[in-house]
């Protein structure tokens, strides 16, 4: 969602001032959408409504539970890993989990918080899964741009604006099957992709 303005931006820059009047384009989003989203034409006032009809992905509230974090925490063999144990304590913080886990014996939270490294774990697993899917479906989505325009004449390139996405599978390991696919899909077609910076 922040760095959606400066995506339009920038959209709306290329289809006013680089477009020619032999160029063909297309406006895809890998959240979905119908419409007019996807179909390749010169026509720029489409292409300008294609824009301003992208949405956001999905709606997360900041936190500094990140994919790379519950990545950490889904590799630790243990609840006493440093991961963990940040975990635990962001946890604590972004969803006062002190409320309701209160310290056993009167001893400090700090060495009660084996509830809160249960729930940090268990809550990386969930972020580590959303974070997996959303990568994948973002390079899906770009290897089948590549299968299309493969079969357009001339010089073929993908803008493609992403804030990023974790490469880390299910076991928190580092995984570039899908990129690697996505992109040696583009480079034997004669795709080029440009990828950007959503955030800048």
């Amino acid at each position: 969602p922040a760095g959606l303005p400066q995506a339009k931006r920038a959209l709306r820059r290329f289809v006013d001032e680089q477009m020619t009047e032999r160029d063909v384009a297309a406006v895809v989003s890998t959240s979905g959408g119908g419409g007019l989203l996807g179909q390749f034409t010169r026509d720029r006032q489409l292409l300008r409504l294609a824009v301003e009809r992208l949405q956001p992905q999905f709606a997360q509230t900041p936190s500094f539970f990140t994919p790379h974090l519950a990545a950490s925490v889904v590799r630790d063999d243990n609840l006493d890993g440093e991961a963990v144990t940040l975990a635990a304590k962001i946890v604590r913080a972004e969803d006062g989990m002190n409320a309701f886990l209160p310290a056993k014996g009167g001893e400090s939270p700090d060495s009660a918080d084996y509830p809160q490294k249960v729930y940090a774990r268990q809550k990386a697993m969930i972020i580590l899964g959303e974070a997996v899917q959303r990568r994948r479906v973002a390079l899906s989505t770009l290897r089948a741009a590549a299968e299309q325009l493969s079969r357009l004449p001339g010089q073929r390139l993908i803008a493609y604006f992403s804030e990023g996405f974790s490469q880390s599978d299910s076991r928190g390991e580092t995984d570039t099957s899908d990129v690697e696919q996505a992109t040696s899909r583009a480079a034997r077609s004669g795709v080029v992709i440009h990828a950007f910076d959503a955030r800048s």
